[in-house]
């Protein structure tokens, strides 16, 4: 495949915010990334922006996409207005951009999390489903949430 398809099957409907994205992945980048091997869990608070050998190898995450994925839930997590970090002044640009994945002021939906990841920033789908996948158990066994959201049917059926 041409390297420029890949181009093609994306419309840049936010150009500042995937900017913005890219040029933060990249400046992360620069660092290696140190996947976690001396504990097995990573938690929601403060250990949320790293991977630990057992995450990677049980949720199927690549280590190299570390930083695009946590930029990618990140900015997903702003533009909804969940958290406000460097995407926040994208929020009006990216709800504009992706009205079919904004349900609300706050309101996360996994689905909506999965295909911002994939569209937006981008992110292979599979990578993009166990990074949210993970962030849920995280979650759970942070005590942030009760339950576990299960990945979404369509998810599941296209891309496993």
């Amino acid at each position: 495949m041409n390297p420029n398809c890949a181009d093609i099957l994306f419309e840049e409907r936010s150009p500042c915010a995937f900017t913005c994205y890219r040029e933060l992945v990249e400046a992360a980048n620069r660092e290696p990334v140190a996947v976690v091997r001396d504990y097995d869990l990573t938690d929601a608070e403060s250990t949320w922006d790293r991977i630990t050998a057992c995450e990677a190898d049980v949720f199927g995450i690549d280590p190299r996409l570390l930083n695009a994925l946590v930029y990618a839930h990140m900015r997903y997590e702003d533009m909804i207005g969940i958290t406000d970090t460097e995407f926040m002044s994208f929020r009006g640009e990216e709800r504009a951009a992706y009205p079919e994945r904004f349900k609300g002021d706050g309101v996360y939906a996994t689905d909506d999390a999965i295909a911002f990841m994939v569209l937006a920033c981008r992110m292979p789908a599979r990578q993009a489903i166990a990074w949210v996948c993970r962030v849920k158990i995280q979650q759970v066994r942070s005590d942030l949430i009760d339950d576990a959201v299960e990945a979404p049917g369509w998810a599941l059926a296209s891309y496993f």
